[in-house]
């Protein structure tokens, strides 16, 4: 009894070769993500259904995937008995559906936001032969060197997403394929959390690890690895603040740099908007290559105020 590890005799941790396997502590947490991430899962699809509540759509979504790392990494540390091979093959499935769904709607938004601004290059060439009708202005004519990008962009917008579609190119399109993988992915947490009980199924670290002996003999793991640090925080600190440090002055003698030659070669707004021989291209191109940089949703935020609120695919 008394060459027996220090956690055989608690259920509050799990400690074998110098290495934790389970901390008590450590399944509310996981428990609470995992409601959290199917509450945001059903709040992400019930968004889809409600207009006026769409735009919430995607903060549902990257709360789902987001609280989905904290719910993997905890249920590292509550290792008793492994996983059945179903629910092995259910964690399969969610993670290539999950990524794979969010890979998809990534790709949708790029494409939708190249052809809005197709779409606002081609209402630019429409308002300028005569005056547009701006919907943003409250119906008052309004002449062309007066029309701002942003409400070209917001109409361009409006218009694509309202082009009349049969079912058919609704249900067989990647936004589509994007709501059924995640919603799949969503299922496999959720049909977990409906069959599992807290107050019951949780009878804290119960097991310990034995080595494997062919002849039949039991041997637990030794508590302590002899090979490994005994210092775990001294090894900790000198991992990790040393490269963090490192990466913190990478970081500023960079910013450095690219300040400097950004003075040296300062940006020009004189060259033509139509100069293609420019160095920034003509504008359509320049308006191209800055949109891609920037954030699909920061796009949807701004695109207009007066214009009411449109739709735009979403994660």
């Amino acid at each position: 009894m008394n060459n027996l590890p220090s956690t055989f005799f608690t259920y509050d941790k799990t400690e074998s070769f110098s290495k934790i396997s389970c901390l008590a502590w450590m399944y509310p947490l996981h428990i609470l993500c995992a409601y959290i991430l199917v509450l945001a899962g059903i709040v992400a699809l019930l968004t889809r259904l409600i207009p006026r509540f769409k735009w919430l759509h995607v903060y549902a979504g990257r709360t789902f995937m987001m609280t989905m790392y904290f719910t993997e990494g905890s249920s590292i540390l509550i290792y008793n008995t492994g996983l059945p091979r179903a629910i092995a093959g259910f964690m399969c499935i969610m993670l290539f559906t999950m990524t794979t769904g969010f890979g998809i709607i990534r790709y949708v938004q790029t494409r939708f936001a190249k052809d809005t601004l197709t779409r606002a290059d081609e209402l630019f060439d429409q308002y300028a032969s005569a005056s547009a009708l701006s919907p943003a202005s409250g119906g008052e004519t309004r002449p062309m060197k007066q029309q701002r990008p942003s409400e070209l962009v917001a109409v361009a917008c409006d218009q694509l997403l309202n082009a009349p579609r049969p079912w058919h190119k609704r249900f067989f399109s990647l936004k589509a394929l994007h709501g059924l993988l995640m919603t799949i992915a969503w299922y496999q947490m959720a049909g977990r959390a409906m069959v599992t009980n807290p107050a019951k199924d949780w009878k804290g670290c119960w097991t310990y690890p034995a080595i494997k002996d062919f002849n039949g003999t039991v041997t637990l793991v030794p508590e302590h690895d002899p090979s490994f640090f005994r210092n775990e925080t001294m090894f900790f600190n000198l991992i990790t603040w040393p490269s963090i440090t490192f990466f913190i002055l990478v970081g500023i003698a960079y910013s450095c740099i690219a300040s400097r030659n950004q003075r040296k070669h300062p940006y020009t707004s004189s060259p033509s908007l139509d100069d293609s021989s420019s160095p920034y291209g003509t504008a359509s191109s320049t308006i191209r290559a800055h949109h891609d940089r920037v954030d699909d949703d920061y796009t949807k935020d701004q695109r207009y105020t007066n214009m009411g609120q449109v739709e735009q695919p979403t994660q």
